[in-house]
């Protein structure tokens, strides 16, 4: 017999208790008390269980997954979708986490291009031209030196640059001994990459190679990515391809950046050239026939 629990209220299990007791009274001289005992056994299983109750209950035991059958079949689970328990006896719908990897995938793409990202960060640094141009005067009136002028230009570009650009930039340009590329960058053991992620150069030692020279790509690409190939794309530089100041020539840094004279002259580099004419080019008069100063960009190296 499957056991269930006796659902009763204390006034049955009296009512109960009283019939045991009168019946055992009344017919102790007529059936053994063994009968009696079994007589009062009946009564209680008529009482615990209802027929419909005891075939659902066999049904269960007999064969669990059948008996929800019509339960689940009733939740209409779309493609892709399972039938889940809560625990405590109710079922949903709910995405089959083995049929749905699309989301997986992205996430595992957004990472990979996280950490390549990082890695680039970290082991490489980013070198660009700039997609404005400056004056050959742009030091004029400022009290400041032509380096930290210049330096400032780089990482305001580098900072509102799409996507924004991480690190510290320093102008590739010179205006004394004291105050050019080999003495004011770090001599980087990481590879200058553009924006575009080409190489420039394997390091410091390779920029400056005074065997070579030559650059692995030219310094075409701007802060945001673009390209910048029209004609010989003027830069300032007054910097030799060895990273020093081109001042032992003659006057080739328009004075400090100061003047727009035609009487000057400043050292311009070509953005669109990887032999050593991309910063030891032509010299140009710093100012133009009509009073204007000329204009050129400036090349930006991360520290």
């Amino acid at each position: 017999m499957h056991h269930h629990l006796v659902k009763m209220n204390l006034a049955g299990v009296v009512a109960v208790g009283l019939f045991v007791l009168g019946s055992t009274t009344a017919y102790a001289a007529k059936k053994p008390a063994t009968d009696l005992a079994c007589e009062a056994c009946v009564e209680l299983e008529e009482l615990e269980f209802d027929p419909a109750t005891q075939a659902e209950h066999d049904a269960h035991v007999a064969d669990p997954d059948a008996h929800h059958a019509d339960t689940l079949g009733g939740l209409g689970c779309a493609d892709g979708e399972v039938a889940k328990s809560d625990g405590i006896g109710g079922w949903s719908c709910q995405t089959d986490a083995g049929t749905d990897l699309s989301d997986l995938q992205n996430q595992i793409d957004a990472l990979v291009a996280s950490v390549i990202t990082l890695e680039i960060e970290l082991f490489t640094k980013t070198v660009f031209v700039t997609s404005i141009h400056v004056p050959s005067n742009f030091v004029f009136g400022t009290g400041q030196p032509a380096s930290d002028i210049a330096d400032g230009i780089c990482n305001d570009l580098a900072f509102n640059a799409t996507p924004p650009l991480i690190g510290n930039f320093r102008a590739w340009l010179s205006t004394s001994a004291l105050d050019d590329p080999n003495s004011r960058f770090v001599k980087s053991p990481l590879p200058y990459l553009r924006t575009d992620g080409l190489q420039v150069a394997a390091d410091y030692a390779a920029l400056t190679n005074t065997d070579t020279f030559d650059l692995e790509e030219p310094i075409i690409i701007d802060e945001s990515g673009n390209v910048h190939a029209g004609g010989h794309f003027g830069v300032f530089t007054g910097t030799l391809s060895d990273g020093e100041w081109a001042g032992g020539l003659g006057d080739n840094d328009c004075n400090g950046w100061t003047t727009k004279a035609t009487g000057n002259s400043g050292l311009v580099g070509f953005a669109t050239h990887t032999a050593p004419s991309w910063t030891d080019g032509l010299l140009f008069a710093c100012g133009q026939s009509g009073g204007d100063p000329i204009n050129f960009h400036l090349y930006c190296f991360e520290q």
